[in-house]
């Protein structure tokens, strides 16, 4: 039932946000992941299920901070950031330049 609830085109930021903190549902993360009325807070979640969690890192609400976080960290085949408009143009700049170096071999997406 929260799956179909997710996927409803007006459900509100809130109601997204409240779906995800339920005993998560896979179904139900990924509908989250890609509505686009889903909050940060709805999406936190959904980074934790590897199928969701790369829908909900392109979600242009995810913050630009969980996006370097997620970057940053360890590389355990969770999401990665994806092309994501919430990224500054600064920051895009400074990660395709911290990327673009020789020896660097950790892709962005």
């Amino acid at each position: 039932m929260a799956a179909h609830v997710a996927a409803n085109p007006d459900a509100p930021g809130a109601l997204l946000a409240e779906l995800a903190r339920h005993e998560p549902v896979r179904k139900t993360l990924r509908r989250i992941a890609v509505h686009p009325n889903a909050t940060a807070d709805a999406l936190l979640p959904a980074l934790a299920d590897a199928r969701a969690g790369r829908c909900a890192a392109a979600h242009p609400a995810l913050a630009p901070s969980v996006l370097l976080a997620l970057l940053e960290g360890p590389d355990e085949g969770g999401p990665r950031p994806r092309p994501n408009p919430a990224l500054p143009p600064a920051v895009m700049e400074e990660l395709v330049a911290r990327y673009s170096e020789p020896g660097v071999t950790r892709p962005v997406s």
